[in-house]
């Protein structure tokens, strides 16, 4: 305060009458008030106000012209846009009238409270006429921000909506984006630069066998056919590049004019033969291995096949080994 204090039974000077005045400019920016003569609208001081990033300075001037309601009271309110403009926005008529909705994109000045019949619009109520309800200037209120454009770039991240437990936020290269809460036991991984993260299962195994009763499909048509299409077939959902360590076992033998039989563990999604072997021998063969696979997508079929490359040589998948132990065709997949 520039101003000082006046005691009882002194004289004000002029140089104090001034400092009051400049103490109490600040108090005046936009200050909506009734005219010297009061009619149907308000002058507003003059002042400077921020609408989002952009700085109105406004050199004080009327109001546009109120309008008594009809047939009951109204609240209006008064605004500034982001040019100086000032307008009026007006609320429903009712006995019990409401404040409306404040728009974006302006700064709210004040809420005016309009009686039937009025004839002007004054500071205070006088039971009569319309009167400023509310003095709600943003210099003297938190300032009101509706969206991002009224805020500089990087400074907030737009809420996405549609929130749920566990979503976690993150930037798909273009907005910010939920990602929904994956499987129970599943563990976020990132998959690289320029590549948007995912759940995975870690730690955790898949393990196909075939029945263990009597022989498995018998081939002799030139074409690969799933060895146990109902028990060995393997359905994963997984992410883009996930490494899967799988392990695979099966007998065959063949039968016949000597020929070649094929083996193979295939990705049928994908097409990609994960392994592969064959034999011309017509005694029992073992295929065994432990490989590591990267999958493509988002899902992975994966199918233990064979077949013979003649119709006179045949070849079958038994569950037996050739010294008499149960081995029954497997796939084990670890995640």
């Amino acid at each position: 305060m520039r101003s000082n204090t006046v005691s009882p039974g002194q004289s004000g000077t002029a140089s104090q009458y001034n400092l009051l005045r400049d103490d109490a400019y600040g108090g005046s920016q936009l200050l909506t008030h009734q005219q010297g003569s009061p009619n149907m609208t308000l002058y507003v001081e003059p002042g400077v106000v921020y609408i989002g990033v952009t700085r109105v300075i406004f050199g004080g001037g009327n109001s546009p012209t109120f309008t008594a309601p009809i047939s009951h009271p109204r609240i209006d309110i008064l605004t500034i846009d982001n040019t100086g403009t000032l307008a009026i926005t007006q609320g429903t008529e009712a006995s019990s009238p409401v404040v409306p909705s404040y728009p974006a994109n302006k700064a709210v000045l004040c809420e005016i409270y309009n009686r039937v019949g009025e004839t002007s619009v004054k500071d205070s109520d006088d039971s009569t006429n319309g009167y400023i309800y509310n003095d709600v200037r943003p210099i003297i209120a938190p300032p009101y921000i509706s969206s991002l454009s009224q805020v500089a770039a990087g400074l907030f991240i737009n809420d996405p909506g549609s929130e749920a437990q566990g979503d976690i936020l993150y930037y798909n290269g273009s907005a910010w984006v939920l990602l929904a809460p994956g499987s129970a036991g599943q563990v976020l991984k990132t998959q690289g630069a320029s590549a948007n993260p995912a759940w995975t299962s870690i730690g955790q195994r898949t393990l196909l066998q075939g029945t263990g009763a009597g022989n498995y499909t018998t081939t002799s048509n030139g074409a690969f056919v799933d060895v146990d299409a109902t028990n060995l077939v393997a359905t994963l959902t997984v992410i883009n590049n996930q490494v899967l360590t799988i392990a695979y076992s099966l007998n065959f033998d063949g039968t016949g004019t000597p020929g070649t039989a094929s083996w193979q563990l295939v990705e049928t999604n994908s097409g990609v033969v994960v392994a592969n072997g064959s034999t011309s021998s017509t005694t029992m063969q073992t295929a065994q291995g432990l490989i590591q696979f990267a999958c493509k997508g988002t899902s992975a079929i994966f199918r233990l096949q064979f077949k013979t490359n003649s119709g006179s040589f045949t070849a079958t998948v038994s569950n037996s080994s050739t010294a008499g132990q149960f081995n029954l065709p497997s796939i084990l997949i670890y995640a």
